[in-house]
């Protein structure tokens, strides 16, 4: 019987390629670990048990199974919520009627502040009095209305002690209810106005309905902080970014 040999060939796994390299043997699970510098394209991989490699600032725990981001996420999958909370001192809450506060910077040109969501949280060591009628609205800089007003004479004249609440972020349209089928009166407060009056504008809270001044007493350790989040939008895509 004639001697029969069998070739067997060894094969060592490499990777290679823009920032990975490394050399493994037979039996290892290809490449235990690989070291390099997360491009702006590259996806980041393991390096260790408990590391994602680069600089992406991501760390994963293996014995509680949690991920933990370190910085922001960006996704071109979908709109991304921005979120803002701003602390208002009892000099800021008093002249509320006569100047607004700033809750989101403007966002450049052609894009529009879409607010979904605002609430707010009132510390008050001792009461305001405002006149009737005083309101919160949320605005776009220069005075365009986002939403229906909140009354917020009540609010504010409120015995000493916390409260939370929600400030609408809603527009509504207004038309004429005895011509439901002709001509329509629309009124430009939050529902259809021109972009101009939207893009590139700040985000605001004010309290100037019919023309109330501004509130009186008060106290200096009074609070208020509001917390918005919202949109961003391409008035010249039409698209949330």
């Amino acid at each position: 019987m004639a001697n029969t040999s069998v070739f067997i060939p060894v094969i060592t796994p490499v990777v290679t390629g823009a920032g990975l390299s490394g050399v493994g043997t037979v039996g290892d699970p290809l490449i235990n670990t690989v070291t390099t510098t997360i491009g702006d394209t590259q996806v980041a991989y393991a390096t260790s048990a408990n590391t994602i490699g680069g600089d992406a600032g991501l760390t994963f725990n293996s014995a509680s199974n949690v991920l933990t981001v370190t910085g922001g996420v960006v996704s071109t999958g979908f709109a991304p919520v921005h979120q803002a909370s701003v602390p208002l001192n009892n000099g800021q809450i008093i002249a509320l009627p006569s100047t607004a506060v700033t809750l989101a910077a403007s966002p450049g040109a052609n894009k529009v502040i879409i607010p979904i969501s605002a609430q707010f949280v009132f510390h008050i060591v001792d009461p305001y009095a405002a006149d009737a009628g005083s309101s919160w609205q949320l605005i776009w800089q220069g005075g365009s209305y986002i939403a229906p007003l909140i009354p917020s004479e009540a609010i504010v004249e409120s015995a000493a002690g916390t409260y939370v609440g929600f400030i609408p972020t809603g527009g509504w349209l207004v038309v004429n209810p005895g011509n439901e089928f002709g001509t329509k009166t629309v009124a430009n407060d939050g529902a259809i106005i021109p972009v101009t009056s939207a893009a590139d504008k700040a985000l605001q809270i004010k309290d100037d309905y019919n023309g109330v001044t501004n509130y009186t007493l008060g106290n200096a350790a009074n609070t208020l902080t509001i917390s918005v989040g919202y949109l961003v939008l391409d008035a010249s895509t039409g698209l949330f970014e």
